[in-house]
């Protein structure tokens, strides 16, 4: 019986070879698009789930709060004395551990390179995290002062097919270690990624950081803290009791000015964006946005089948009347309505995977992940695949299945039901929702590609273009004005600067600020960042002054006690007017002395934040980042140039630098992505809806083949037939731009609120969403109205 079944299944499919055609690539495109996103979006919800003990990891966070107990930075770091005082105080955590990303400089032998995934880490490491450690004891690997263990890829680096147990390298080249240890790196999925893991005892050393350091250091908050509880322990108890533990270790004021918090590891991915964190995070926001845009294509997809099987089951109303005077019953007719809907199906599921399998390399590439088609195996995913077949192919097969096969043969043969199917409401629904949809998204692709381009032209108040960015060696500050000069013996080398930061990163020092007022100075409550320069730094961004001056060798004080403002500070101390500001005596820290200048505002941080107080100063030991202007016109003379002096003031530092303009880049590396993946799903909507309608198109041409002939020899033209058949789809297609129009505005608006600084949702976005989902429907009705207009009369009625 089966078998019969598919049998005739398969003779009607290709019977009906246009619309077996349109219907299979409009599921198999859509469901494809549906499993790349599907696995997207499972790979992101699938962080650091790895861990034996996720659920019971919880990372330590400190928040600091300006006076009026608003936060004023947020780390996801926290000062050394937290971990073992925590584990001191509270019996119930099981374990604390601390990392210290670091960074160096690894040499084995001749080879050297810049490493940025150096952590220090203590011994129990292994018993809160996952780590598969290939070679060494893990109990032990970590337990003395001056071990490193390589990941896999980083052992092959340096030692190629050496063993390297025992071997000795050097770091920063100063300090020898010895490798206790090979590890597996972690899954692309962990919010981490260490190469190299040192022992946290070598932070004892004075050489490296010292034991009195990490004993009384509550400033340095540059260490993760982890914790590990016990199972089904409420951390809010830990959270609760934090501010009193603060007060008792730090002084008895700290809970107003630092707060402590807990969020578990499984969240730290999707849902942790505070001013510091080990690696960039994804957003919550993004996998609801892409789970949304997985699901809409989809059902793009299966309405598209949909009105298409419940039009074309319209021509098929004598071939049931037909077939049930010659004795078919109604649950034979079913079955085969049934049959075939889930056949066709089926077949696009086959082809959709097999688009998968193609796409999954190209999408890879794209987000820079390591998805796997295997994730498809997954019961889930499985589970899924069968769902949608099945509801797909019983939901689009049902319509006739069950409707048309209710008639009496008499009503059937006699052409009452085709003719009142030719103006279905479903049909017309579907296609209204199948168009809403897709204008959302051709509205929300303009609007993203008008806010990169807002930023792209955005005036940020300094020049990031032709700047080269290098990291100094610790030890070169006492030399650094010889290896300037010899920077600048090259003519394509305009200026050379120094900076503690470097503009497109976060602003995350503060001191207490002070400002005077008659004979004393007075403790400001603004928050005012801290940026440390030379009198360089200036001149290289080309950030000009509104007041004031820049610092100069020629007056020796700035050094030690002059200030430079932005305009924002200025104005929040209450200068309106920034020249006011000169010469006013000013503290930060433990630095006194006087404002200098005052600079015009400038974008340090990237347009996701407003711009900050700021003051800088010239603290030659804070100093590290490197700016150098060069010229335009002979910008790969100038980076062989500065090279060749690092080269030759640096012989076992391997030179590496980065341009400004590339680093902004990055910045919105996630928002041209959202950029990209908008359109392409536009434009895959707006197809498939397009196949929808080429199927409607020729379905209603055919069910009115003779009312043409009949227009046609009563003198109607050929332009006012397309516009009958046309009138009624270009109807439908401006209520669905009436529908999507409010609500791409809302969802485009909210997403907009993530930037300080941004474009506005401007008519003409919604005017050029709309006149392209018309012009597009408009030309594909067209295709085949004009088609049905033109053909001859004679062959249409010669039956009649």
């Amino acid at each position: 019986m089966l078998r019969s079944y598919l049998k005739i299944a398969v003779r009607n499919l290709l019977k009906h070879k246009v619309f077996s055609f349109i219907n299979i690539a409009g599921v198999a495109i859509g469901l494809a698009c549906f499993l790349l996103l599907a696995l997207y979006v499972k790979d992101e919800l699938s962080y650091d789930r790895f861990n034996t003990n996720a659920d019971r990891i919880y990372r330590l966070s400190r928040t600091f709060l300006s006076k009026d107990g608003t936060a004023s930075l947020r780390l996801g770091h926290a000062a050394p004395p937290f971990g073992p005082l925590i584990k001191q105080d509270f019996a119930e955590v099981e374990q604390v551990v601390r990392l210290l990303e670091t960074g160096a400089s690894v040499k084995y032998g001749e080879s050297v390179f810049n490493e940025e995934k150096v952590f220090a880490a203590e011994p129990n490491l292994f018993k809160v995290f996952s780590f598969d450690v290939a070679v060494g004891n893990p109990d032990k690997a970590l337990e003395n002062p001056f071990s490193i263990m390589f990941s896999r890829s980083m052992a092959k680096k340096y030692f190629g097919d050496e063993n390297p147990m025992g071997k000795t390298v050097r770091l920063d080249n100063q300090l020898d270690y010895t490798v206790t240890g090979i590890f597996e790196p972690l899954p692309s999925q962990s919010h981490f990624h260490p190469d190299f893991l040192v022992s946290f005892s070598t932070l004892n050393d004075p050489r490296v950081y010292g034991e009195e350091g990490l004993r009384s250091n509550w400033g340095n908050n540059s260490f993760s803290t982890y914790l590990l509880l016990p199972e089904n322990y409420d951390p809010q108890k830990l959270v609760k009791a934090f501010p009193a533990f603060q007060n008792r270790h730090i002084d008895s004021n700290a809970s107003t000015y630092s707060v402590l918090d807990l969020m578990k590891l499984t969240d730290i991915h999707l849902h942790s964006h505070l001013d510091s964190e080990i690696e960039a995070n994804g957003d919550i926001q993004y996998v609801y946005l892409f789970s949304a845009i997985a699901i809409f294509i989809l059902i793009i997809a299966c309405i598209n089948y949909m009105n298409l099987a419940t039009a074309k089951s319209a021509t098929r109303a004598k071939e049931v009347g037909m077939r049930k005077v010659i004795g078919a019953v109604r649950s034979q007719l079913i079955n085969q309505f049934l049959s075939e809907s889930i056949l066709l199906v089926l077949v696009s599921v086959l082809i959709a995977i097999l688009i998968v399998i193609m796409c999954l390399p190209a999408l890879n590439n794209f987000t820079q992940k390591q998805l796997e088609f295997n994730a498809l195996l997954d019961p889930v995913f499985i589970a899924i695949l069968v769902s949608i077949t099945l509801f797909t192919g019983v939901i689009a097969g049902s319509y006739p299945a069950f409707f048309m096969t209710s008639f009496q043969p008499i009503s059937v043969l006699k052409g009452k039901i085709a003719s009142a199917l030719k103006n279905g409401k479903l049909r017309q629904s579907l296609v209204v929702v199948q168009f809403a949809i897709a204008v959302v998204l051709i509205i929300s692709t303009a609007v993203v590609y008008n806010q990169m381009r807002y930023i792209r032209n955005y005036d940020l108040g300094y020049s990031k273009d032709q700047v080269i960015l290098l990291g100094m060696p610790d030890d070169s500050a006492t030399n650094f004005e010889s290896i300037k000069q010899r920077l600048k013996e090259n003519s394509n080398v305009k200026e050379v600067g120094r900076s503690s930061r470097i503009p497109s990163g976060r602003l995350l020092d503060s001191w207490e600020a002070y400002v005077m007022k008659g004979d004393t100075m007075a403790t400001s409550d603004i928050i005012i960042k801290a940026l440390a320069v030379d009198e360089a730094f200036i001149p290289v961004y080309q950030i000009a002054m509104a007041a004031g001056r820049n610092f100069s060798l020629d007056h020796p004080t700035d050094k030690t006690s002059g200030f430079i403002l932005n305009q924002t500070a200025a104005r929040l101390l209450g200068w309106k007017n920034p020249a006011d500001a000169i010469g006013n005596g000013f503290g930060y820290g433990e630095i006194r002395g006087q404002i200098i200048g005052v600079t015009k505002d400038f974008h340090f941080e990237s347009l996701h934040q407003k711009v900050v107080p700021m003051v800088m100063f010239n603290e030659s030991g804070r100093l590290g980042r490197v700016s150098i202007h060069v010229s335009g016109s002979n910008i790969k003379q100038a980076v062989s140039h500065i090279e060749s002096v690092w080269k030759t003031q640096f012989p076992d530092k391997p030179f590496e630098y980065e341009f400004l303009d590339q680093r902004f880049g990055k910045l919105y590396a996630r928002e041209q992505t959202q950029q990209l993946l908008f359109g392409i799903f536009a434009g895959i909507a707006i197809f498939i809806s397009c196949l929808g309608l080429l199927g409607l198109s020729m379905f209603m041409a055919e069910l009115r083949t003779k009312e043409i002939g009949v227009r046609k020899v009563l003198g109607a033209s050929v332009a006012s037939i397309v516009t009958l058949l046309s009138q009624d789809f270009l109807k439908l297609v401006v209520i669905a731009i009436l529908i999507a129009s409010p609500i791409a505005w809302y969802g485009m608006h909210n997403w907009l609120q993530d930037f300080a600084y941004h474009t506005e949702i401007n008519w003409w976005v919604f005017a050029l969403a709309g006149f392209l989902a018309i012009a597009i429907a408009l030309f594909t009705v067209s295709l085949q109205s004009i088609k049905a207009a033109l053909m001859n009369p004679v062959k249409s009625l010669k039956s009649e």
